[in-house]
């Protein structure tokens, strides 16, 4: 993740969280931290992978890219994952289900056929 990408995470989190305050309480790192980083006051070359994993969880690290080459996402794509994750971070294990089994019951058809189309092709 280069500087400008940090950047633009910090306030795509902050948009979803709402505040500093609620992102610092989901991530643990102290609402001072939060304000330094999403205003660029602190050198981002300094951050840890430890510091990234508590502000982005979800993010993943590909060490080997040849292997390991994601398909790509669309922008909007990326919003609506990031913000989804957001909202299941906040939700306890069952109310996670529960969300899943709204969106299969909403749109279950389209996961099938997916699965067709993979076996088909």
């Amino acid at each position: 993740m280069l500087a400008d990408d940090f950047l633009e995470a910090m306030k795509e989190a902050l948009k979803a969280y709402g505040s500093q305050k609620s992102f610092s309480q989901a991530s643990g790192i102290h609402q001072s931290r939060i304000s330094d980083y999403s205003n660029g006051n602190y050198d981002f070359e300094n951050l840890t992978v430890g510091t990234l994993h508590k502000l982005f969880p979800n993010m993943r690290i590909i060490y080997f890219p040849e292997k390991n080459t994601p398909q790509p996402i669309d922008e909007t794509m990326e919003i609506i994952n990031r913000r989804i994750q957001i909202i299941l971070q906040r939700l306890s294990p069952e109310e996670r289900v529960h969300c899943f089994e709204m969106l299969a019951r909403t749109y279950g058809d389209k996961l099938e056929e997916e699965k067709k189309h993979n076996t088909e092709g």
